[in-house]
């Protein structure tokens, strides 16, 4: 319809216009967009260069120039990682873009951090003189705090869960992340 029509056509200016300005790259669009769709298919996960690479036919030290050019037009925002992982994490500034172009195939869990991300980085964004750094907690034993908030030595952690009632594996995250903050706070958050 007219709403897939204009995500296309913002696409294509983003693609072939913006980014061509600030990289020069002979990749065609379909190369550009299939890197574009992978990347909202990442939301919220931590990047792997060679897994990336592998699927979109690009080359590291291409999709490594791709994309800080992405996030220099604003079509993407690399957020970086606490604790024992320490690979970058990637949002897509226009989520209703991102929902286009990855088909709306994200689970529930994903579409709430999306959310909450869509919501709260605008916040700070827009606030420079707060001081205040976004995050991502990730531990390789699994446990991780989506969105994290830290000024100074003072964390808030948001913590998304499709459950009423936290299960044993949110609380054991909560704790895992406050162990790892002296001055953390953390919020359970249920849709």
């Amino acid at each position: 319809g007219v709403r897939a029509q204009r995500f296309e056509t913002q696409l294509n200016t983003l693609l072939e216009r913006d980014l061509k300005l600030i990289l020069q790259t002979s990749l065609s669009y379909r190369n550009l967009r299939g890197l574009a769709v992978q990347l909202a298919l990442l939301q919220g996960e931590p990047l792997e260069w060679a897994t990336l690479a592998r699927q979109t036919r690009i080359s590291v030290p291409t999709l490594r120039k791709l994309i800080a050019a992405l996030e220099g037009i604003f079509f993407l925002r690399l957020i970086p990682t606490e604790g024992t992982e320490k690979k970058p994490v990637v949002f897509l500034e226009d989520q209703g873009e991102a929902t286009y172009l990855s088909g709306g195939r994200y689970n529930e869990l994903t579409n709430f951090t999306r959310f909450l991300y869509a919501q709260l980085r605008p916040q700070i964004q827009y606030r420079p003189e707060l001081g205040i750094r976004l995050f991502q907690h990730r531990n390789r034993g699994g446990g991780y705090v989506p969105l994290c908030f830290g000024c100074g030595n003072e964390v808030l952690g948001i913590l998304p869960t499709l459950e009423e009632v936290p299960s044993a594996g949110t609380l054991r995250t909560a704790r895992s992340f406050l162990k790892q903050y002296k001055k953390a706070k953390v919020f359970v958050v249920h849709t």
